[in-house]
């Protein structure tokens, strides 16, 4: 809506102060509303509170209305200006405010742009107009109230208040009726403001002065004269008040067509700007679009290129690794087979050395089976002496005492014998016992020597597996980290498309801050325009005096309202030719997108298809892995079964080493062969 005149009252000088308290454009947020409230009730003159763009809130709003508002004899606020923030995103915000403006008796100005209010916020703001008197104008364009709040603000402006002069609903979805009935009402209002101010300056000072001179004259004549001047000049008056009252009649309803043909300028201006910049904006995505096009091209073809690069050195990697994996392979089997030949030359020296241990028991036991046969000697010899003495002693005791002395001589010749033959049936078995001892040693040199070449052959098993297991996991590893790399490429490529979804992002926000900054501009000359309608308020009482300049005054607002018609048209008609424009240019981005689309599908099919090779590779990479995994343990497990069947053999052929433990005989010179024939066979 277009502005009003304003009456001269002491409000409007408020909105008229220099005094700005500006936190416009911060982004700060609820948190900074206590810091601006704290220093708005520090201000002692009237000061205008812009708090415009700084994402303020329903605690914000809060805060503003408990602490500030509510206490009109501690602050000076004249004007507040509230747009482009989120208050009415929830309604208690809008609410704490309505609340505040009931006990409010500063405020003359409230301005709530773009801050999302609902019908039910709205309604809010009428009922507390019902009852304050000191508001003059209040800006709600650009929310959504509704026809709803059109209706409420109707009716409180219709039977309550009747100070309002300004009421801005332009883009809040309301029916064009509400508003054009809000319009008459205002004019009400803007009338009833100037017949006050009208009967509050000129007509009750010129009473007075002429009751004072009536009172000053003595005679009767001169008051009589002056009387009969009084009552025409009252005459006059009324005939002049009734002039200008139907003058101002007219006047308003000049300025109803002047501001009804503004709004409709405003309008017709505001869509141009909006095409205008929706043009530009759509050539700046066009363009933005295009050069990102250009570059996914480019980074698709250098990913191709990379992708070829990159899969070039992995197959010959790859090639490399199955001839290094064949030639270790290869080393491993040379390996093998030597230490396979060299168990089985260790496994033929034990056979022999088991062979010469069942030689050297055979041996033991036929000395054992000699030993035997001399004891059986020993004993028949035994045998024959005691039958010999028996028959001796018989023969002995038959001679006489003579020959007992021959027969003692005898006996102690036979007792020494019997002595000899017992040292050396001693000697012998000391001689079987060292042999013994000896062939015990043998035996614990025989098992030391098989622990010995056990261990060697768990070492040798244990080496084997762990460089088998190391070799692994170098080539597993290796191709873990060439899987690692294309796979940062692959996110390198993806945090590029987000920096450049990031920079479209950043381009809207400019282009959000331009807005902004428009709207500010179109704040100050508003602000300018006021200060004009002052001036010609100021015009318009000088015209009051001069009552000829009327007609011409008459015949320039109709030639006016000839040039706006006249503009009007015109408007229209560029209004016609940019739509047809838009339209023309909405056909050409519709088919540039269209064709974006199709290459973008395209270009996202080829990606996919490289995502799929990406994939064929490696499940073909697992599988020889898998494959190579599977051969390497076959063959640890063939190396375990022949190790186990090698281990197998042993352990049978581990009964034979034992030696049994016989008593031996006094055959001490064949055990002492024996035993050297062993120690040359071990060396």
């Amino acid at each position: 809506m277009a502005q009003c005149k304003k009456p001269e009252c002491a409000h409007d000088q408020y909105e008229l102060s220099s005094n700005i308290l500006n936190y416009s454009n911060g982004y700060w947020g609820d948190s900074k509303c206590h810091e601006i409230v704290q220093h708005a009730l520090s201000t002692t003159e009237p000061s205008f509170l812009d708090m415009r763009g700084n994402r303020f809130e329903a605690v914000g709003a809060k805060i503003l209305a408990t602490k500030l508002l509510r206490f009109p004899k501690k602050h000076h606020i004249v004007a507040i200006s509230l747009e482009w923030n989120n208050v009415g995103i929830l309604d208690e915000g809008v609410f704490a405010i309505a609340k505040a403006l009931e006990i409010d008796t500063n405020l003359v100005k409230l301005d709530m742009r773009n801050n999302n209010i609902t019908c039910d916020g709205a309604v809010a703001l009428a009922q507390a107009l019902v009852r304050n008197k000191s508001l003059r104008s209040l800006d709600l364009r650009w929310n959504d109230v509704g026809n709803a709040g059109a209706v409420a603000f109707k009716e409180t402006l219709r039977d309550e208040n009747h100070t309002l002069i300004e009421l801005e609903l332009v883009g809040n979805n309301s029916n064009v009726r509400h508003l054009s009935d809000i319009d008459v009402l205002l004019q009400r209002n803007r009338k009833s403001s100037m017949k006050k101010n009208c009967e509050a300056t000129g007509i009750e000072e010129f009473a007075s002065s002429s009751a004072k001179q009536l009172e000053n004259e003595q005679s009767d004549e001169l008051m009589l004269q002056i009387l009969a001047e009084k009552d025409q000049l009252l005459e006059e008056l009324q005939a002049v008040r009734k002039l200008v009252i139907s003058k101002d009649e007219q006047i308003a309803a000049l300025e109803d067509k002047v501001v009804f043909t503004n709004r409709k300028l405003e309008c017709a201006e505001g869509e141009r700007e909006d095409c205008k910049r929706q043009e530009l904006r759509h050539k700046q995505e066009l363009h933005e679009s295009r050069l990102h096009f250009d570059e996914i091209d480019n980074r698709k073809t250098l990913a191709a290129e990379r992708y070829q690069v990159t899969k070039s050195s992995l197959e010959r990697e790859l090639e490399a690794l199955r001839t290094e994996s064949l030639q270790k392979y290869a080393a491993q089997r040379e390996e093998m087979d030597i230490k396979s030949a060299f168990c089985s030359s260790l496994q033929a020296e034990n056979s022999k050395i088991t062979t010469m241990m069942h030689v050297f028991q055979q041996k033991l036991s036929m000395r054992d089976a000699e030993a035997n046969k001399l004891r059986n000697e020993v004993q028949v010899t035994k045998y024959e002496l005691e039958d010999r003495m028996l028959s001796l002693v018989a023969t002995h005791e038959e001679n006489t005492s003579a020959l007992k002395r021959m027969h003692e001589n005898e006996l102690s010749m036979v007792m020494s014998q019997l002595q000899g033959c017992r040292a050396e049936l001693e000697d012998r078995r000391r001689s079987a016992d060292t042999s013994r001892q000896k062939a015990e040693d043998l035996q614990s040199n025989i098992m030391h020597l098989r622990a010995t070449y056990e261990k060697d052959i768990a070492s040798v098993r244990v080496a084997i597996e762990a460089e088998v297991q190391v070799r692994m996991q170098r080539t597993i590893g290796t191709i873990d980290e060439k899987l690692q790399g294309a796979k940062q490429a692959r996110e390198q490529l993806e945090n590029e498309l987000a920096k450049q979804i990031d920079n479209t992002a950043r381009l809207l926000e400019q282009i959000t801050q331009m807005e902004r900054v428009s709207t500010q501009q179109r704040q100050t000359h508003r602000e300018h325009i006021a200060q004009l309608e002052s001036s010609l308020q100021k015009h318009q009482d000088q015209e009051r005096t001069a009552r000829q300049e009327c007609q011409s005054f008459e015949l320039k607002v109709q030639a006016q309202l000839r040039q706006l018609q006249h503009m009007g048209g015109v408007a229209k008609r560029m209004k016609v030719e940019f739509e047809e424009q838009l339209e023309e240019q909405r056909k050409i981005c519709k088919t540039e997108i269209d064709t974006l689309s199709t290459e973008i599908g395209t270009k996202n099919s080829m990606i996919e298809q490289l995502g799929t090779k990406v994939t064929q590779i490696e499940k073909v990479l697992t599988r020889q892995v898998a494959d190579f995994n599977e051969r390497f343990a076959s063959f640890i497990k063939s190396f375990r079964t022949f190790l186990n069947e090698q281990e197998a053999k042993r352990g049978v052929q581990q009964p034979a080493i034992k030696i049994s433990h016989t008593s031996p005989t006094d055959d001490t010179h064949n055990i002492d062969t024996l035993k050297a024939h062993i120690e040359k066979t071990i060396e």
